[in-house]
């Protein structure tokens, strides 16, 4: 329970307005509101966030698969195919991997794609001073130049085949420190083996890209992408500027879903959660009844309309792999009902008293602060109001997202709404929030058993059977509450064609299979 005698007020944080750039040359002009020509050869502009290491493992961005491969991906349903990978086996345990890859692949210098790409990508990312993601690699043994073994430690579940995880060249970075890798100037000038390669870049501005001719697929249909740097700023799109808003927010989806001009894409991610954390350790939210009266009171499908989110954006209470969450194969969230929260509530002993607005116990008001960061502002100034119509005082404290982090690391929060993952490893992951050092305060030895056999599987069907023990558990002690899944925003204009809701909504994680239709 907080302090109540600290107030804390949201800060506002006023963005300066993109300076527009007319670029020349390669680089199409400034276009006016209502170009009725699109540049010939083919040339497409993407505003995108953050600066050019969105191509490297600093940021991890999908722009990295503009001009990088992964060994496998994801087609339009969701399910792996093969890319730089052929094919692969492993034994019945996951354990042991031989992955086979193609032979017509070479980066966009000329070099031959082979196996010591792949070996070099495990051991750069796994490197002391890089650490990207947790690998359970003990090794990657090369066998020749198109086939490669992997090797994993048991009871360190790991993908090899992870569609986000590309490869990166030995032969240009094998010779570069480690510790300095976001920093390292190949990130301006990438080279990959993807449909697109590095022309010419500005430093902090713009980069340009062109189709790769030597790619294995076949030359893309869109000659050039340029990639802008800035805020995703939806008035440049409005204006004509750009053509596509390569990490739209969610706020700026209603000033173009009236404008005939553009499409909203939505790619909906499973792996992620943004929800509640409840801190147990908060006397008041240490019972069960008071964290399920609180998920009874919020009025979840008006969130998502709140939020701009596709209709019916499905959500649950419990977690789920990501192909459980695709065939709806978990468990119904609990209906919104304030009425049953009231009742929970007073069960709890926690009363609407001599008139009052706020229940209390004892004296004690119900309260508390609410953390959150700016891109998590809205769902939580919601949730707010949806509290207060039962009678709880919950103030929003808005912090820079690096001190969020640091204050859940830390166990210093009440209430914390940000996204976070569904899956069972990483630092803010399942066994982190629900296990037995659970930041969250949340003790259950059975969901802390279950997840740890999780972070120990890698057979996906024994995962699966995991998470369905996971649920009942949830269920009952309701240790979160499971907001929305997910989200990520796309504007195009409509004259590019093949972007489509789900895996292939990202722009720059698809370029290669758009085309821009003639004018009509």
């Amino acid at each position: 329970m907080r302090d109540r005698t600290r107030r804390y007020s949201p800060s506002t944080v006023l963005r300066s307005v993109f300076l527009l750039l007319c670029l020349v040359g390669s680089v199409t002009a400034c276009s006016s509101r209502d170009r009725a020509d699109w540049p010939r050869p083919t040339h497409v502009r993407v505003l995108y966030c953050c600066d050019h290491r969105v191509y490297g493992p600093y940021w991890d961005m999908p722009a990295k698969l503009l001009v990088f491969q992964s060994l496998a991906g994801l087609d339009e349903r969701g399910e792996l195919e093969p890319r730089l990978a052929r094919s692969w086996e492993h034994t019945d345990d996951y354990l042991h991997w031989t992955i086979h890859l193609r032979s017509d692949v070479r980066w966009h210098d000329g070099t031959p794609f082979t196996a010591r790409d792949v070996a070099f990508t495990y051991e750069l990312l796994a490197h002391p001073d890089v650490l990207w993601l947790p690998r359970g690699i003990v090794s990657a043994t090369v066998l020749d130049d198109t086939t490669l073994t992997v090797d994993l430690a048991e009871g360190r579940a790991f993908d090899p085949l992870g569609p986000w995880d590309v490869v990166y060249p030995k032969h240009l970075l094998e010779g570069l420190d480690p510790s300095e890798i976001s920093a390292w100037d190949f990130w301006a000038m990438p080279v990959g083996t993807g449909a697109y390669r590095y022309s010419r870049h500005v430093p902090n501005t713009m980069s340009e890209f062109i189709a790769y001719e030597g790619y294995w697929r076949g030359e893309p249909a869109i000659d050039t992408v340029t990639v802008r740097y800035a805020e995703s700023a939806v008035t440049e799109l409005l204006a004509g500027n750009v053509d596509i808003l390569g990490w739209a927010r969610i706020e700026d989806i209603p000033a173009v879903a009236d404008d005939h001009r553009y499409a909203v894409y939505y790619d909906i991610d499973p792996t992620t959660i943004h929800g509640v954390l409840w801190n147990h350790r908060v006397p008041a939210l240490a019972d069960p009844r008071v964290r399920r009266a609180f998920t009874l009171a919020i009025d979840r499908p008006s969130l998502h309309r709140v939020l701009g989110l596709p209709l019916e954006t499905p959500f649950f209470d419990v977690l789920a792999s990501r192909r459980q969450y695709r065939s709806g194969a978990a468990p119904p969230p609990v209906a919104y009902d304030p009425a049953a929260a009231g009742r929970l509530l007073d069960e709890a002993g926690w009363a609407l008293r001599d008139g009052r607005t706020i229940r209390t116990r004892d004296g004690v008001p119900l309260g508390f602060d609410l953390l959150v960061s700016q891109e998590g502002s809205k769902a939580a100034v919601f949730v707010q109001q949806e509290l207060a119509e039962i009678g709880v005082d919950a103030e929003v404290q808005q912090l820079d997202l690096n001190l969020v982090r640091r204050r859940i690391v830390a166990g210093d929060f009440d209430v914390v709404v940000r996204l976070f993952p569904a899956g069972i490893g990483g630092r803010f992951g399942a066994r982190s929030l629900f296990g037995t050092e659970s930041v969250t305060g949340y003790r259950n030895p059975v969901v802390a058993a279950l997840l740890l056999a999780a972070w120990q599987t890698a057979d996906p069907d024994s995962l699966e059977a995991l998470y369905r023990a996971l649920w009942p558990e949830f269920q009952r002690d309701v240790p979160f509450t499971y907001l929305a899944p997910g989200v990520q925003a796309f504007v195009a204009h409509r004259r590019i064609r093949g972007l489509v809701q789900g895996t292939r909504a990202a722009p720059l994680m698809n370029m290669e299979y758009l085309s821009v239709a003639a004018d009509q």
